[in-house]
């Protein structure tokens, strides 16, 4: 089951503007020369030659709904483990809008825009796509 994609649905609209606002922010900026603007249709055309970096995250969910994060302050999180680290997700949107439970499968599709600034590099993490599979077979159709 797709949670999202962002290819093709705006979930994450306003996020790729503010990292093509990012990137736009740097004058002869090396990614925009490569790759063009995030989600653009160069873009795409970069993703589906396989230029960008992308990495796929998969792991086994191992926790979903309240706890305390390291501060203290309680959060609602969809938490799956991979490679021995743990990802978590606020469970808003698309990841509260489904039955995921501990022991599912979840599969991340990720890439990341860097921008150079004077300061140092900041890198934007960008999700490309969520896929959510159940243990029990019984997914929402």
């Amino acid at each position: 089951m797709i949670l999202f994609d962002i290819r093709t649905d705006d979930s994450h609209a306003g996020f790729i503007a503010a990292v093509n606002r990012g990137l736009d922010s740097v004058p002869r900026n090396p990614y925009l020369a490569r790759f063009g603007h995030v989600c653009s249709p160069r873009w795409w055309a970069c993703f589906d030659r396989g230029e960008l970096p992308v990495k796929v995250l998969t792991g086994i969910v191992s926790h979903v709904g309240p706890r305390r994060d390291f501060a203290g302050e309680l959060e609602d999180v969809v938490q799956f483990d991979r490679d021995g680290r743990a990802t978590a997700y606020d469970r808003l949107d698309h990841w509260a809008a489904y039955p995921i439970r501990v022991g599912d499968r979840i599969s991340i599709t990720r890439t990341e825009a860097e921008v150079h600034t004077p300061t140092g590099p900041i890198r934007s993490l960008i999700d490309l796509r969520a896929e959510w599979l159940p243990t029990t077979g019984d997914s929402p159709t």
